[in-house]
C-alpha cells in the first residue's frame, strides 16, 4: 500500500475543510505563506504545524487560545507587580511558531503598551534543496526531515513513516540514503549548491505573528533555547510544555530551572506548566522570584508537575 501526498496549494484547497483534519502528508515547502497570506494559506501553515515532527522527534503541536486561562492569570500578577507605564520585559520560551505568543503579546501591550516581548524558539525557519524535480526540506543544522517527490511526499524522521505504507517507507529509506551521499557536512547550504542544489529559506513563523512584529517594534521573534541565560534580565518568563520529564532528564531540567532563576529579575514572575494531551487541560505554577528562591503564589489545575525542581533546587 501507499499514499501520496499534498505539495502543492491547490492541492490542499481541494482537500476540502471537513477533510484537513486527516490529510495525507503536506510538504513543508506550504509552510512558506508569504507576506499577504489568505486565511487558506494561514490554514494550510497551521494544518501542517499541528502534525509536523522534527528531527528529535518532537512535535510542535499548539492551537489558537490554547493558554487563554494562562495569559489571564499572567496578566492579574502583573498588574499587581509593575505599574501600567513601566518598560517591563517579557519573555515565552519555547513558543513553536509563536502564534499563543502573539495572542499573549496583544494582552500584555494593551495593559502595558511600553512593554517589550520577546517570544523565542530553537527552531523559527527551515529550508528547502531542490533539483530536478525533487526537494529536501532542512532544518539549519542541516538535518534533512522531509523529502518532496511528487506524487510522494515522506518524512525522514527515524521511523516517522508507518510500515503500513511499505512504498512511501521504500521511497524515504532511499532518500535517507540519498541525502546522507551527498556529503554536505556542516557548510550544508554552500555544499549543496555547488552540487547543483537551489536552496531558499521557509520561515516557520506563524503569519499572526511575523505581522505582528511588523507593526510592533517592541514584540520580537528570535531563536533562544530554554536553558539559556538572559544576561540583562527579564521581568517576566513564560515556559509551557517544554520543561518536562518525557524531553530532558532531571539533571538537565535542573540546569533548565536555573537558566530561569538567573534570566528573571528580582521580584519578578515565572509562569511554568504544562498541557494534557487527553483532554487540552492546563496545569500551571505562576512563581514569585525571591532573593535565593521561587514563591508559588497560584496555580492552574494541579499546578506545574516539576514544581518541586524549582523550589527544592535553589
Amino acid at each position: 500500500m501507499f499514499r501520496f501526498g499534498i505539495f502543492t496549494q491547490e492541492q490542499y484547497l481541494k482537500l476540502g475543510r471537513e477533510k484537513r483534519g486527516c490529510a495525507p502528508p503536506i510538504a513543508y515547502s506550504l509552510l512558506d505563506a508569504g507576506d499577504r497570506p489568505s486565511a487558506d494559506q494561514v490554514r494550510a501553515f497551521e494544518d501542517i504545524s499541528f502534525s509536523m515532527r522534527t528531527s528529535n522527534g518532537t512535535f510542535r503541536t499548539t492551537f489558537r487560545d490554547r493558554f487563554r486561562e494562562v495569559d489571564g492569570a499572567a496578566l492579574r500578577w502583573m498588574l499587581k507587580l509593575f505599574a501600567p507605564e513601566a518598560e517591563i520585559r517579557v519573555e515565552d520560551r519555547a513558543v513553536s511558531h509563536g502564534l499563543t505568543s502573539k495572542e499573549w503579546a496583544e494582552r500584555v501591550f494593551q495593559a502595558f503598551p511600553n512593554a517589550w516581548f520577546e517570544a523565542s524558539d530553537v527552531l523559527l525557519e527551515l529550508y528547502e534543496i531542490s533539483r530536478g524535480g525533487v526537494a529536501y526540506i532542512l532544518e539549519p543544522s542541516g538535518r534533512a526531515i522531509q523529502y518532496v517527490k511528487p506524487p510522494f511526499v515522506v518524512s525522514l524522521v527515524d521511523q516517522a513513516e508507518p510500515r503500513r505504507y511499505p512504498v512511501n517507507w521504500l521511497v524515504a529509506r532511499r532518500a535517507k540514503r540519498r541525502f546522507e551521499e551527498l556529503k554536505l557536512g556542516t557548510e550544508w547550504m554552500a555544499a549543496a549548491e555547488r552540487q547543483g542544489w537551489q536552496a531558499r529559506k521557509i520561515p516557520f513563523v506563524h503569519p499572526e505573528a511575523r505581522e505582528l512584529a511588523r507593526r510592533n517594534s517592541r514584540f520580537e521573534m528570535r531563536v533562544r533555547s530554554v536553558f539559556d541565560i538572559t544576561a540583562e534580565g527579564s521581568d517576566v518568563i513564560r515556559t509551557m510544555n517544554i520543561l518536562n520529564s518525557s524531553y530532558f532528564s532531571e539533571q538537565k531540567l535542573v540546569e533548565g530551572v536555573d537558566a530561569i532563576f538567573k534570566s528573571v529579575r528580582l521580584g519578578g514572575l515565572w509562569i511554568a506548566g504544562r498541557t494534557l494531551e487527553e483532554d487540552l487541560s492546563n496545569h500551571v505554577s505562576l512563581l514569585l522570584r525571591g532573593d535565593r528562591a521561587w514563591e508559588v503564589v497560584e496555580r492552574i489545575g494541579q499546578g506545574w508537575e516539576l514544581e518541586r525542581l524549582a523550589l527544592g533546587a535553589l
